[in-house]
């Protein structure tokens, strides 16, 4: 049983069409199968996990069809009820360029998600909020200082934008609250961040390789950095 579970949530994409499961999360067990995806959710998705874009059928009740992600199809396909319930509310819809609504967001990532001019204004009231927690903590700077103003805007930037693009607001609120615990290590988390497809290590691991024109870009690959290379050599000093 392990092992067929295993096999299953190893599968993604169009590989995961037509195949079934058994639902423990629910009393008594479900059999859903995995009747299709959504061509255009997946495509826009890029396969985020988030996503909205796989259909299931009730193999018990043919009526019965549901859009689930990636991520809450494996917990519900492992029968972890808490994950399914988690992955439910991190779920979202992805939104084409066509349909992006200008009036009520601010910016449309390349996954399909949105940043809501709402979620801004929490995400812009949560960082006010922890910036003056940390002054307070520390007594050795003022927010108005231009280092702290331009280490804040780099940690928003590589940090917390990035955390909405992959996990929503949620995500990147947590990753507000995150910051007085950051903030004095923020020279070394920096260099462990990759300019462009912002994979993030801990401390304990090397420093990304540095750019070295400029000494200030770090990637976590010579992939990642030939890749960036379109776009950092506008900015590069060298």
């Amino acid at each position: 049983m392990y092992k067929e579970r295993l096999a299953f949530c190893a599968l993604s994409g169009t590989d995961i069409v037509d195949c079934g499961f058994k639902d423990h999360t629910t009393q008594p067990p479900v059999k859903w199968t995995v009747m299709g995806t959504n061509p255009t959710n997946y495509d826009i998705s890029g396969g985020d996990k988030d996503a909205l874009v796989y259909h299931l059928v009730n193999r018990d009740n043919d009526y019965e069809i549901i859009t689930v992600s990636l991520r809450e199809l494996r917990a519900r396909a492992c029968g972890n009820a808490r994950a399914a319930r988690r992955a439910a509310r991190r779920s979202y819809v992805p939104v084409a360029e066509a349909e992006f609504d200008s009036s009520s967001s601010l910016l449309r990532w390349p996954n399909g998600r949105v940043l809501l001019k709402a979620d801004e204004a929490t995400l812009s009231e949560a960082m006010t909020a922890v910036q003056f927690d940390c002054v307070d903590a520390s007594r050795q700077f003022s927010v108005f200082d231009e280092d702290y103003r331009i280490t804040m805007q780099e940690y928003s930037s590589r940090v917390i934008m990035r955390r909405h693009e992959s996990e929503g607001t949620d995500g990147a609120l947590r990753a507000v609250k995150k910051w007085p615990r950051v903030q004095p290590y923020w020279r070394r988390v920096r260099r462990r961040i990759c300019w462009r497809c912002y994979r993030q290590v801990d401390l304990s691991e090397p420093r990304f390789l540095v750019c070295s024109g400029c000494g200030d870009a770090r990637y976590c690959s010579e992939e990642c950095q030939r890749q960036d290379w379109p776009v950092h050599q506008h900015k590069c000093t060298a």
